[in-house]
């Protein structure tokens, strides 16, 4: 499903197995309508990508879908992360080309090792002292001037930083 401007699915409920789900470009916006047709949680569901569709809130969705590992949310309208706490099995989190004010909630995410936030207007590396586990991040064209925070990472074995300003 992609770009069909999508606003309600009664059958994801029916898809007790689905794992994988992409709906790139489908809600303007309307993902909490979406997300209260999910009648039955989606237990099995690992990955999920809903990329450029406007969504300024996934609690709902999240709600529903707590057992993700991946998910991928970049070129929307997200400047919280609030709900994401639910989500303690994910490993694999996007939020480019969102502009995202806090990223404090990912301390709340123990087994997240990639995390990409370009392009989110990032001006400090987030204080990430709970996210031990971080093996990759990808905080390029942001506003960052510095590295400070970045220590804190003990396990990174990737950071792209790409087009920031950094001066130290």
């Amino acid at each position: 499903l992609h770009t069909s401007q999508l606003m309600t699915l009664n059958t994801f409920s029916d898809l007790p197995a689905l794992k994988t789900l992409h709906l790139d470009g489908q809600f303007n916006g309307e993902v909490e309508a979406f997300s209260f047709n999910i009648q039955q949680p989606l237990t099995e569901l690992t990955h999920l990508t809903l990329r450029n569709s406007n969504i300024s809130d996934l609690r709902q969705l999240l709600k529903k879908t707590s057992g993700l590992v991946s998910l991928d949310v970049r070129g929307n309208n997200l400047s919280s992360l609030d709900g994401i706490e639910v989500l303690t099995e994910l490993e694999r989190l996007t939020l480019s080309q969102n502009p995202i004010i806090h990223f404090d909630l990912i301390n709340q995410l123990p087994r997240l090792t990639y995390l990409a936030a370009s392009q989110t207007g990032m001006q400090q590396i987030p204080d990430f002292h709970m996210s031990a586990s971080l093996k990759h991040i990808d905080f390029a064209y942001n506003a960052l001037n510095n590295l400070n925070g970045l220590e804190t990472l003990t396990k990174l074995e990737i950071a792209i930083l790409d087009s920031n300003s950094i001066s130290d």
